[in-house]
């Protein structure tokens, strides 16, 4: 075999070699989340049937405290009890001192705009979200307002209004399902910016109003 050849045939084996690790490398991305979902799932799960809380894997430095559900999205999110940079990455999380769920104090809960938080794209003003805790209470709002701010801005809240803020970055990441958003979406009148988007919640002391259609 000539030098060309064996050039050729070991450059074709290193092609392959690379081939497979970004092949390997892509495809573990969204096996992590979904694995992290699941596990976050699991130590929800265990939290609501033991009332212990559990580590979704062993070396994780936080657990799940609530699930949050958008009642006509049909959407649901556990919430994990902090929000720092790594709770994020994984799912959405209560902001330190607004998480106490006693169904008294303002509770407010941060998720990335490109991943868990992305729905906040989609919802509306008089939309209902339903809180539930650990101990099976579930506590429901209803949208009536949100803001944008600037990034750098300190999130002033009143702790004992009894009410709940989604807070995520804005502008979403694709706006292009955007375009589909009614009036009265908090949304819609909403400039492009770098910016930090807080939509408010009110408790509502009753049955949700949403009923989601029979399949």
């Amino acid at each position: 075999m000539i030098l060309w050849q064996r050039i050729l045939m070991v450059g074709s084996g290193g092609l392959l070699v690379l081939g497979a690790v970004i092949a390997m490398h892509a495809l573990w991305l969204p096996t992590k989340a979904w694995l992290a979902h699941e596990l976050i799932s699991i130590s929800w799960q265990h939290y609501r049937e033991t009332g212990q809380s559990l580590k979704p894997w062993p070396w994780a430095d936080t657990t799940a405290a609530a699930q949050l559900s958008f009642l006509r999205l049909e959407e649901d999110i556990v919430v994990l009890n902090n929000a720092d940079a790594t709770s994020l990455a994984f799912s959405a999380g209560m902001i330190a001192p607004f998480n106490r769920v006693d169904g008294e104090s303002t509770i407010a809960i941060a998720g990335h705009q490109d991943t868990h938080f992305r729905l906040l794209a989609n919802i509306k003003v008089g939309d209902e979200i339903k809180l539930t805790t650990a101990d099976g209470q579930a506590r429901y709002y209803q949208i009536f307002d949100s803001d944008i701010v600037e990034q750098s801005a300190m999130l002033s809240l009143e702790p004992d209004q009894g009410g709940l803020v989604l807070v995520t970055c804005y502008p979403f990441s694709d706006l292009t399902n955007l375009t589909s958003l009614t009036s009265d979406s908090p949304l819609a009148s909403v400039e492009r910016a770098s910016q930090r988007l807080l939509v408010y919640a009110l408790p509502v002391y009753k049955q949700p109003v949403y009923q989601p259609p029979v399949k």
